[in-house]
């Protein structure tokens, strides 16, 4: 699992704006402000009285902001049309909608607040962090490589928000429904196999977030090589299409470690040795997997670059169809050694670790090489690595494997 840095740690900075920003070029003191607010049924009162009169409006919409109460909005919304030319004014009302909770009308504030200001990056990234709350990543992820592009104070933070959401794909469910995929096909010298592992999920979060999740999922692994081999069977992966339900646990917050139960049924796509089409398939586990860079891709044109990266993989699971608990572990660092905004390329060196508990030998060793990686980030993100792997067996012997490997992965 890819770990992606959210941009609500940002978010939370802007919103604090509602408290500080000025409408109009005015400033009160704090100490008249006061006054201004102890007097709010006053101030609201003299606004309905004079619905025209745009200073009341303000005043009126001041008060209640200050005491989070979402009529703010009506008075904000009168006053803009009293001032339609007035950027601020629709600022303000795009912070008053995030306070209310309502998103699509924020975005669309912040869009009018853009028309008339279009030089304002910190508007700009405003509407990034709302339209990606929304589920727009795609359009967040333009606006923010407008920032980074720009010369402001802000163009780190729309470059960092860029590479956080380009070729992301927009969400499809509307929160706590998601939907995962991944696929990873594969093609490997020895034995010339080619295989092709599919995994998707349909899952509801019962946490509000990240932490507890229940899922319906189909997994599908598929080889050109596996099959009848005379009297037997030769397999090579594990040719099955699992249907099953699951729960899902972050217990640490930030951590990118997920626990993980399954429950469902196995087809065998191939001739199995007792003739069993459907087999009954749990599963319990852990993964763990991050990824570590010195800095975030750049934004601008093709250039050469020397930023370290590394990326951690592991996982134990246990397999009722086969009894046996599997673990794997595995490291790649290299070094960006080609970047843009669409694309970079690393390169790198890896170690695998892979062993069980009923000591099969095809499920006991260790694996060193090297590799290349292109990732593709926009439109789409996606994976080319090209990999020359030196496998050792626990038992002995020893093979030189070249692997070709397609990776995406996405959540909707």
């Amino acid at each position: 699992m890819n770990l992606r840095i959210g941009l609500s740690q940002y978010r939370s900075l802007w919103l604090l704006g509602i408290f500080v920003s000025t409408i109009l070029g005015a400033s009160y003191p704090l100490q008249s402000l006061a006054v201004e607010l102890a007097k709010k049924d006053v101030l609201v009162a003299e606004a309905e009285r004079s619905r025209g009169n745009l200073d009341k409006q303000l005043k009126a919409a001041y008060a209640l902001i200050a005491e989070n109460d979402p009529r703010s909005i009506l008075y904000l919304e009168r006053a803009s049309k009293i001032a339609p030319a007035n950027a601020k004014i629709f600022e303000q009302m795009g912070y008053a909608r995030l306070k209310a909770g309502d998103y699509a009308g924020a975005a669309t504030d912040f869009k009018s607040a853009l028309q008339l200001e279009p030089e304002n990056p910190k508007l700009r990234m405003q509407l990034v962090y709302t339209e990606d709350a929304m589920g727009k990543r795609r359009a967040a992820a333009i606006e923010a490589r407008g920032v980074a592009l720009s010369a402001s104070q802000f163009s780190a933070d729309g470059c960092r928000a860029w590479s956080n959401l380009v070729g992301l794909p927009d969400r499809i469910f509307t929160k706590p429904w998601f939907a995962e995929a991944y696929a990873a096909p594969e093609y490997r010298a020895v034995g010339h196999v080619a295989v092709v592992p599919l995994q998707m999920r349909l899952g509801y979060s019962l946490s509000g977030d990240d932490t507890l999740s229940a899922y319906a999922s189909w997994r599908l692994t598929r080889d050109n090589r596996s099959g009848r081999a005379g009297f037997s069977s030769e397999i090579y992966f594990d040719n099955t299409s699992i249907i099953a339900g699951g729960l899902r646990l972050r217990p640490y917050g930030g951590l990118p470690l997920y626990l993980f139960s399954e429950f469902g049924a196995a087809q065998s796509l191939v001739a199995d040795k007792d003739g069993e089409t459907w087999k009954r398939d749990v599963r319990v586990g852990a993964v763990f997997g991050t990824k570590w860079q010195a800095q975030d891709p750049a934004c601008g044109s093709a250039a050469f670059t020397m930023t370290p990266v590394v990326d951690v993989y592991s996982e134990a699971i246990w397999y009722s169809r086969y009894e046996n608990l599997i673990g794997f572990a595995r490291t790649r660092a290299g070094f960006r050694v080609l970047e843009s905004k669409d694309f970079n390329v690393e390169l790198y060196s890896l170690a695998a670790l892979n062993s069980d508990s009923a000591g099969r030998r095809d499920n006991r060793f260790y694996e060193v090489g090297f590799g290349l990686a292109f990732n593709l980030l926009d439109p789409l993100r996606l994976t080319i690595r090209a990999e020359g792997v030196e496998v050792k067996r626990s038992l002995g012997g020893s093979l030189f494997d070249r692997r070709l490997r397609l990776e995406q992965e996405a959540r909707f």
